[in-house]
């Protein structure tokens, strides 16, 4: 049973794969510009906890760019565990 409030959610895809649905978008989200369609199911609870995470504790760009009072921020390189 998914929790009421959050923005993320698992859903089974037909094929028997799973998908992470973006709530407020109406679309299946985005991690690392790729869309979280057609994964194992441990992967697609994994990666809908990350976002949940990301946007309840706004880390997100637009919201990271928002604190540093508008000013665009240069990217910085953050370690990435391999899929």
């Amino acid at each position: 049973m998914e929790e009421r409030g959050k923005r993320f959610r698992c859903l089974p895809e037909p094929s028997g794969k799973w998908m992470v649905w973006d709530d407020t978008r109406a679309a299946p989200a985005v991690l690392g510009g790729c869309v979280l369609s057609g994964r194992e199911e441990y992967r697609a609870r994994i990666a809908c906890e990350i976002l949940e995470r990301i946007y309840r504790n706004r880390l997100d760009a637009p919201s990271v760019r928002k604190t540093a009072g508008g000013k665009q921020i240069e990217s910085a390189s953050v370690n990435q565990p391999n899929s």
